[in-house]
């Protein structure tokens, strides 16, 4: 059986079409376990109403807590041997399910993934896989053949529940927490990792996506080293060149989030220096290395932190907060 876990969360506009799409599965062996995090709409109500009609649909109603308390809530109560995500917002094709069981099966215990097709009004792009069996010996390839970043959502996949309930979201990971969850996964994971060409998830891009806030400086920071730690588990375990740079490349884009806090920091010079030794020379060096897409302000203004001129940093930080509040 396959476990679906669909975090809801004022979801009622979309919420129909999503289950509708669970409902129309060609493979029938499924459980659909709607945890309603809180809903102030309608949301709430609609699952209660799907769950009185097919009995292989389970509802939980909780207190708002964010997406990854809500899918651990799903995992820790998950009956099926594999486990599958699906936004509350998005929808999947008839053999969504089947096509991932039926390569799970003949490749036993093996993490299956797929691409999916992106939808912006009536326009649609397909970020396909290649199609392609990993052994454990070639992990490496795999993240030579595969941006990870790109394909690190909880989506697409087709889990092993038993190491899921392992695994869980790390809720100190404010932001990439699907790309944590997915390298202590597959660190744990002793087996291949099974790439279709197939795309039948569809991934709804819409006005009111809820995009990633940022927090304190201290719960960024903290964030940034578990994400850290996670890949150095994984690269103990594993190695590989094209994983380190991948997983490098990914502190750099998160060190972004540190240095905002900083900016956004009025308090007092001394207290943004502090904050830029605390982070240290490693995180900026990375961000400055894979992250150039910035303005030629912030990419000078990371430079001078990669060499330790934290001082000729701070007199930039503020010149950019003048300018800002003018």
């Amino acid at each position: 059986m396959i476990s679906i876990i669909v975090p809801v969360y004022n979801a009622a506009r979309y919420l129909h079409r999503c289950v509708n799409s669970v409902l129309s599965q060609s493979y029938t062996d499924w459980e659909l376990l709607l945890v309603d995090d809180g809903s102030t709409d309608e949301s709430g109500i609609i699952c209660d109403e799907y769950a009185s009609q097919d009995q292989r649909i389970r509802v939980f109603h909780k207190s708002n807590e964010g997406a990854s308390d809500a899918r651990n809530y799903g995992i820790l109560r998950a009956s099926g041997k594999y486990s599958v995500f699906i936004d509350a917002d998005d929808w999947v094709g008839s053999d969504y399910l089947k096509v991932m069981y039926d390569t799970a099966v003949k490749y036993y215990g093996s993490l299956v993934m797929q691409g999916l097709v992106g939808i912006r009004g009536i326009e649609k792009s397909f970020l396909t896989m290649p199609g392609t069996v990993y052994g454990v010996r070639q992990r490496d390839k795999f993240f030579e053949d595969i941006n990870v970043f790109r394909f690190c959502g909880s989506y697409c996949k087709l889990f092993d529940t038993e190491v899921l309930k392992t695994t869980l979201y790390d809720k100190n990971i404010i932001a990439a927490e699907d790309y944590d969850l997915f390298v202590r996964y597959l660190t744990k994971m002793h087996s291949d990792i099974v790439t279709l060409i197939v795309c039948e998830y569809y991934y709804e891009n819409h006005d009111g996506s809820v995009s990633t806030r940022l927090y304190g400086f201290e719960k960024e920071l903290s964030g940034l080293r578990v994400l850290d730690n996670t890949f150095q588990e994984y690269i103990h375990m594993y190695g590989g060149d094209n994983a380190k740079l991948q997983f490098d490349e990914m502190l750099g884009y998160y060190t972004e989030r540190v240095l905002a806090t900083i900016c956004g920091d009025k308090t007092s010079h001394s207290s943004r220096i502090a904050k830029m030794k605390t982070v240290g020379k490693r995180y900026w060096m990375l961000s400055t290395k894979y992250n150039k897409k910035t303005s030629f302000f912030f990419r000078v203004l990371k430079f001078m932190l990669s060499k330790g001129y934290m001082r000729i940093a701070d007199i930039l930080i503020s010149v950019y907060q003048l300018k800002s509040s003018l």
